[in-house]
């Protein structure tokens, strides 16, 4: 991420495009790159300064029924619940390998 952003620095996207557009962006990169339909993604987020209230989310260590509860809180269904966790578990299979890799510098 920092490296992207890094590569922002000089280009009309600087001090438009947030850690928060970089998350948004490759999620939605992801969508496509694995078949799914390509998403327009608006920029202009603005990044946390800080950590999140406690208890904002279920714990890493919840289990489904807490999960579920915890979406429904928030007005979102489980087809939500799964979406959201599938681009964080993608996320992270592209952190650890090659393809997030060949991505970060447009080879895929």
């Amino acid at each position: 991420m920092q490296q992207v952003a890094e590569s922002l620095k000089g280009t009309a996207a600087e001090n438009r495009v947030s850690y928060a557009d970089l998350i948004a962006l490759a999620g939605a990169h992801a969508v496509a790159i694995c078949g799914g339909p390509s998403i327009d993604v608006p920029v202009g987020r603005v990044d946390a300064t800080g950590p999140d209230p406690t208890n904002r989310m279920a714990s890493e260590k919840a289990g489904a029924s807490a999960l579920i509860a915890n979406f429904a809180d928030k007005g979102l269904g489980v087809q939500q619940l799964v979406a959201l966790s599938g681009a964080h578990t993608l996320e992270a299979y592209l952190q650890l390998t090659s393809l997030g890799a060949q991505w970060a510098n447009n080879t895929v």
